[in-house]
């Protein structure tokens, strides 16, 4: 949800789900991939099911796509993302605090060769781990995504409330948009609609279902 314009819908998420009895989750199927060194492989069957929505999705949504760090290697990275370059001025590419992108030789050129193709990128779950703003100093996003855990009852918390103010007039600062993700209730969005967070994201507004719904 935009906090410019309460109940428009800016941008949606592609989320990873599996009906396999036994890959059942997102991480099980990471982990797996990432064991049997099939991350590329993997990737690039997300980028072309993720170009698919969005031809379906209406012009002015943004679409948000996770990207593995392994997929960030400088070699033939334009070629991984190419189902995707026709929509690149509205995809972005999210990056998690929790990845090790940093440890990478080339990704500062494999993002700047991305950007340059017309994808921009976010940060996510920062909050939620311990690399949050060293990747945030230096991978200058567009997006910013504040984690759930920070989120959580941040109507509540003083201390939470501050933090949410200090990454808003950081992502102000540098032209970025602050997303605030795991919104469960009315009064947590309230509060950061009032405080000037740009996006708001969580099952306040809706759970992931197969069908675009726009609100």
């Amino acid at each position: 949800m935009d906090g410019q314009d309460p109940g428009a819908v800016r941008a949606v998420e592609c989320l990873m789900r599996s009906s396999h009895p036994v890959l059942s989750g997102p991480d099980r199927v990471l982990t797996t991939t990432e064991r049997a060194s099939r991350v590329h492989e993997v990737g690039g069957a997300v980028n072309r099911l993720a170009a698919r929505w969005a031809a379906r999705i209406p012009e002015d949504i943004l679409l948000f796509v996770n990207v593995h760090p392994v997929q960030l290697e400088a070699r033939e990275v334009a070629r991984r993302f190419a189902p995707l370059v026709p929509h690149a001025h509205r995809v972005v590419l999210e990056i998690t605090e929790r990845a090790s992108v940093l440890d990478m030789a080339g990704w500062e050129g494999a993002i700047r060769s991305l950007e340059e193709l017309g994808f921009r990128f976010a940060l996510d779950d920062l909050g939620s781990g311990y690399g949050g703003l060293a990747l945030l100093a230096e991978l200058r996003p567009a997006f910013i995504k504040v984690d759930m855990s920070i989120v959580r009852g941040v109507d509540q918390h003083p201390n939470k409330q501050r933090l949410v103010d200090l990454l808003l007039t950081f992502a102000n600062a540098t032209n970025a948009r602050l997303v605030a993700e795991g919104v469960e209730t009315e009064t947590e969005a309230q509060h950061l609609l009032r405080i000037g967070t740009h996006l708001l994201q969580g099952y306040f507004f809706g759970r992931p279902s197969p069908a675009f719904e726009a609100r």
